[in-house]
């Protein structure tokens, strides 16, 4: 989406040309450049802080059992109380576990290693208060 503001400063910068300072134009193209673009400085932020994470290309383990939520990286281990999740959503492809806070896992079916789909659902059936199929479509 990078591409959205482009034409906006080109546009300005050949304007600065065309009335002979070319300053004024490259600062108003800078400036509008930098308003069409400010949506995307906190995503590029929070990317490359996730790069340099330690867990960055880790693999993330994640247990759901009667005594909570556990979540194993090789450098920690977490174990969260049933309390701290308010609500869960199946949808077709995973389940969606939501935390307070907002925050939230996502648990695909295509990264179960153990048990099965139905058994998690069971289990979150069982612990989470607020626990549905999400409406499709």
């Amino acid at each position: 989406m990078w591409w959205v503001g482009l034409p906006g400063s080109v546009f300005l910068v050949g304007a600065g040309f065309y009335f002979g300072e070319w300053w004024k134009g490259a600062l108003l193209g800078l400036f509008f450049g930098t308003c069409f673009y400010w949506f995307l400085f906190p995503d590029r932020g929070a990317l490359k802080a996730f790069r340099r994470s330690p867990s960055h290309e880790q693999v993330h383990e994640i247990l759901l059992s009667d005594a909570g939520v556990s979540s194993r990286l090789p450098l920690s281990e977490t174990t969260e109380r049933w309390a701290v999740y308010r609500r869960a959503r199946a949808f077709h492809d995973g389940i969606l576990l939501y935390q307070d806070g907002g925050n939230f896992h996502w648990l695909a079916d295509a990264t179960l290693t153990l048990g099965t789909r139905s058994e998690a659902e069971e289990l979150l059936r069982s612990k989470v208060d607020d626990f549905a199929a999400a409406r499709q479509g």
